[in-house]
């Protein structure tokens, strides 16, 4: 006899900086490609997804993502490109969820509910590619970061 799989608890929640690693008092990116500056693994028996919220009847229910990176001096890095992606547990198959100007994302984005799932032990990531060769100071960022998990 087959057992239907219990139906999972859907939630909201916000995830920091300090969440997916960027802890570093400074993380130096190179424009020379894309290079990840935080992951954050999906934790036993979850699923979880970038984004929170959808359009539905013409209202507009996605949560904003805004991440804020700062040189020294609380400077904006301008013109940086940031990616966040989910990569499976064996960092073999990387699916990009969102492509956006660190200037966008600092006043920013609304981002709704990805279809594709991360599962237990695959990870969420943050990439940037910076305009130039740039140092990212973590103390003078930060980030709100909307996921929806399944439980």
């Amino acid at each position: 006899m087959n057992m239907a799989e219990t139906p999972r608890q859907k939630f909201e929640r916000f995830y920091a900086q300090t969440d997916f690693g960027l802890t570093a008092d400074a993380a130096t990116t190179v424009a020379a490609g894309f290079q990840r500056v935080g992951s954050l693994t999906v934790g036993a028996q979850t699923l979880a997804t970038y984004g929170a919220g959808a359009i539905s009847n013409g209202v507009d229910y996605r949560r904003n993502i805004v991440v804020d990176f700062n040189s020294a001096a609380a400077t904006p890095i301008l013109n940086m490109r940031v990616r966040f992606a989910i990569l499976n547990a064996q960092e073999t198959r990387k699916v990009v969820i969102a492509e956006e100007l660190s200037q966008n994302l600092a006043s920013g984005v609304a981002l709704g509910e990805y279809g594709l799932k991360a599962k237990e032990d695959d990870k969420l990531v943050i990439e940037v590619l910076p305009a130039a060769n740039v140092t990212i100071d973590v103390s003078e960022s930060s980030a709100s970061i909307p996921t929806t998990l399944y439980q």
